[in-house]
C-alpha cells in the first residue's frame, strides 16, 4: 500500500465531509433557530443533539463502513448503534412527555424501536454466513420513520425535530443500503417527509422548505461520500489482490475470498485446539502463517488502520526498527521516505511477502529474524500489535529499550487480552506504561495525539515514550 496515495485520497474525502457537513448544518441551524419558540428548550436541545449526531454519522460511517473488506459490518454495525442510541434518545425525549397522550406516544416509540432491533438481530442470525442482507437496512429505516412520525404527530411544532430525525434515519440507512433497497428507502424517506405534520400558523411555511433542503443535503452528502469511499476501497483491494496473486501464485478470486475469511479461519483454528505451551504456540503460528498473510493484508485496508499508519509515519524519525513488522507496509513506506529501516519478524509467509515487495520496488530494507540481529541504536522503535502474541513480552521490551538511542522515540501498543476475532492473544497483566517509566522513559503522548489525530493513536493502549537525551 502506498501511503502517499492514501494521504491524498483521505484529504479529498475530508474535503467532501466538510462540504457535506456545511450543506446539512446550515439549514439545520436555521430550522432549529426558527423552531426554538415553538418546541421549547428541551425540544431545541434534542433537535440540536440529533443534528450533531447526523453530522458525525454522515462524516464517519461512510469511511468506517466503506473502507473495509468486512462487508457484513455494514449490516451489523447499524443494529448495534440502535441498541445503544435508542434508549439514550428515549431518556432525552422523556421531558417532552408533558401529557398522557405524549407519554403513550413515547412508550409506542420504545416498542417500535425494540421490535425493529429484535427483528434485525434475528435476520443477522438467520443469515450468519451471508456477506449481504439486502432488505435489512430497509427494515430498520421503516422502524426509524415510524418513530419520527409518532413524535412529529404530537404537535405540528414538533415537525422541526421530526425533520432532523428523518435526516439521521436517512444517513443510517444509506451507509448500509445496497442495490434496489437504496431506491426503495429513498422513496420511503420522501413519503415520510410529505407525511410530517403541516406547520401551524405560528411556524413559518418556509421552515418546511428549509427542512427539505436539510434532508436532501444529509442524504446527498452521505451518498456522495459513500460512493467515493467505495471507489477508493475497490482500488485499494484491487492493488492488494494484484500483489497477493503475483506473490502467492493464486487466482484473484481466491485472494479476495481469503481476504474476507482468513481472520475467521484463524479464530476457529485456535478455538478448536488451543496450544498448551509456548512451543505449541510457535508451531501453531508456523502452521497458520499463510492465513496471517491475508489477515494482515485485510486489516491494512481498514480506514482506522490507514489513518493510524499515517500518524505513525509522521511520528517516525531517523533510523527506525519495526519490530513484529508483519507484511511490511510500514517498513516499506519508511524506506520510500528515506529512513534507514530494519524490519524484524519471524520467518514465514508474511516476511517473505515483505521481502518480495522490497526487492521488487528496489527498496533498501534490512531484514532480521531475531532481536540480536538489530544492534541499534535506533531513533525510533515501532512495535504494533505484537506483545499480546508473546508468552513473556517483558524481556523483549527490555531489549527494545536498550536499543533506543538517547532522545529516541518508542511507539508501541499494549493491547492485551483475547477478543472474539483474535482469541490467540495472551492476557498479560502488565501496566506497560508504568514499566516503561520505571525504565527511565518519558511519556510523550500529547493532547493532540490523544484527541485530535487518528482513533487508534488516541487509544490508551497506544504508547508514545522517549528516552531522555
Amino acid at each position: 500500500m502506498l501511503y502517499a496515495d492514501q494521504s491524498r485520497a483521505l484529504s479529498r474525502l475530508d474535503r467532501i465531509r466538510a462540504a457535506a457537513a456545511f450543506v446539512f448544518s446550515t439549514p439545520a441551524a436555521i430550522v432549529l433557530i426558527a423552531g426554538w419558540p415553538h418546541v421549547g428548550l428541551a425540544g431545541s436541545l434534542l433537535g440540536s443533539l440529533l443534528a450533531v449526531v447526523t453530522i458525525a454519522a454522515a462524516g464517519y460511517l461512510p469511511l468506517y463502513l466503506g473502507l473495509t473488506v468486512e462487508r457484513r459490518k455494514r449490516f451489523s454495525w447499524p443494529v448495534r448503534f440502535r441498541i445503544v442510541a435508542a434508549p439514550l434518545l428515549a431518556l432525552l425525549a422523556l421531558p417532552l412527555c408533558t401529557s398522557y397522550s405524549r407519554l403513550l406516544a413515547w412508550l409506542g416509540c420504545l416498542a417500535i424501536a425494540a421490535i425493529a432491533v429484535l427483528s434485525a438481530r434475528r435476520a443477522l442470525k438467520r443469515h450468519a454466513d451471508a456477506d449481504s442482507i439486502p432488505l435489512l437496512p430497509l427494515e430498520l429505516l421503516v422502524g426509524d420513520i415510524a418513530v419520527v412520525l409518532i413524535v412529529s404527530s404530537q404537535s405540528p411544532r414538533a415537525a422541526t425535530i421530526g425533520a432532523v430525525g428523518l435526516s439521521l434515519a436517512a444517513v443510517l440507512f444509506l451507509v448500509s443500503a445496497e442495490g434496489r433497497a437504496r431506491w426503495y428507502g429513498i422513496a420511503v424517506v420522501a413519503l415520510a417527509f410529505v407525511c410530517l405534520p403541516a406547520p401551524d400558523a405560528s411556524l413559518p411555511v418556509w421552515v418546511v422548505a428549509v427542512s427539505g433542503a436539510m434532508l436532501v443535503g444529509a442524504a446527498a452528502g452521505t451518498q456522495l461520500l459513500m460512493a467515493e469511499c467505495t471507489r477508493h476501497h475497490c482500488a485499494n483491494v484491487a492493488a492488494t489482490v494484484e500483489e497477493l496473486t503475483a506473490f502467492d501464485s493464486v487466482t484473484a478470486e481466491h485472494a479476495e475470498e481469503m481476504l474476507a475469511t482468513a481472520t475467521g479461519i484463524l479464530a476457529r483454528s485456535w478455538n478448536a485446539n488451543p496450544p498448551a505451551d509456548s512451543e505449541a504456540v510457535g508451531r501453531w503460528y508456523e502452521a497458520n502463517s499463510a492465513y496471517y498473510l491475508y489477515d494482515l493484508a485485510q486489516f491494512h485496508l481498514a480506514y482506522k488502520h490507514i489513518r493510524f499508519m499515517l500518524d505513525i509515519l509522521s511520528l517516525s524519525k531517523g533510523r527506525v526498527l519495526d519490530y513484529g513488522a508483519g507484511i511490511g507496509d510500514l517498513s516499506l513506506e519508511l524506506a520510500r521516505r528515506g529512513h534507514d529501516i530494519t524490519y524484524l519478524d519471524v520467518e514465514g509467509r508474511t516476511k517473505a511477502f515483505a521481502r518480495w515487495r522490497a526487492e521488487r520496488d528496489w527498496l533498501e530494507v534490512a531484514f532480521a529474524s531475531e532481536i540480536g540481529e538489530a544492534p541499534g541504536p535506533f531513533d525510533t522503535i515501532v512495535s504494533l500489535d505484537v506483545f499480546e502474541h508473546l508468552s513473556d513480552p517483558l524481556p523483549v521490551v527490555d531489549a527494545l529499550v536498550e536499543r533506543l538511542a538517547p532522545g529516541g522515540r518508542m511507539i508501541v501498543t499494549a493491547y492485551f487480552g483475547a477478543t472474539k476475532s483474535h482469541p490467540m492473544h495472551f492476557d498479560h497483566d502488565i501496566d506497560l506504561g508504568a514499566y516503561l517509566r520505571a525504565a527511565g522513559l518519558v511519556d510523550r503522548k500529547s493532547f493532540a495525539m490523544k484527541h485530535l489525530r487518528s482513533q487508534f493513536l488516541g487509544k490508551r493502549g497506544v504508547l508514545v515514550f522517549e528516552k531522555p537525551a
